[in-house]
């Protein structure tokens, strides 16, 4: 080993720092990941409980509809649904490898969702867009409402819509504090 050239000792360098105010355990490394892991898994639980439920509806509602454009786009909403259930299932919820640290496994998680967040998500809500404007063209078509409530209708699935893009997008800030918060624990 080398001798230092600045003949300055490592130990009083180091005792110069301030002291962390903050340590960082293992546990709490830990502990992150378990609370992520929880709530994957109640999503796991709810967003099937969720499409069943509007499925249920859907398949209770079928036989009261006798047009075929509105089964049509009823249709096309249900299959919307479908989709974009399955692709946000698939960006949310990412396995846990059998080896694979907690610490590594938070961070693909919190990665994943400052992707979604960031915009990822508005690609899972395209599958209802066919649905939505061939109910749009429907309820247009009909004559038998007041004017208002077909733009209304659809003004309303369109604020929804945006409203959840809205509030991901709102959570990317504190997604992008907790990835840095995790790279400080982890060292990177």
């Amino acid at each position: 080993m080398a001798a230092d050239p600045t003949h300055q000792d490592p130990r009083a360098l180091w005792k110069a720092l301030a002291p962390e105010t903050d340590p960082v355990t293992l546990d709490r490394i830990h502990a992150s990941a378990r609370k992520f892991h929880r709530a994957a898994a109640l999503a796991a639980v709810v967003v099937p409980l969720a499409v069943a439920l509007c499925a249920f509806v859907i398949g209770r509602l079928w036989p009261a509809v006798h047009d075929p454009w509105l089964r049509t786009a009823v249709a096309l909403l249900g299959l919307g649904m479908l989709a974009s259930s399955i692709l946000v299932f698939r960006a949310r919820f990412l396995p846990r490898g059998p080896g694979e640290p907690a610490g590594v496994y938070l961070r693909r998680r919190l990665q994943q969702e400052l992707v979604s967040s960031r915009g990822g998500l508005r690609y899972s809500m395209l599958p209802y867009a066919p649905g939505i404007l061939l109910a749009a063209y429907v309820a247009l078509r009909r004559g038998q409402d007041p004017w208002w409530a077909p733009i209304l209708a659809v003004a309303l699935m369109v604020a929804a819509i945006v409203l959840v893009l809205w509030r991901t997008g709102a959570a990317a800030p504190k997604l992008r504090a907790q990835l840095d918060e995790l790279d400080q624990m982890l060292g990177r």
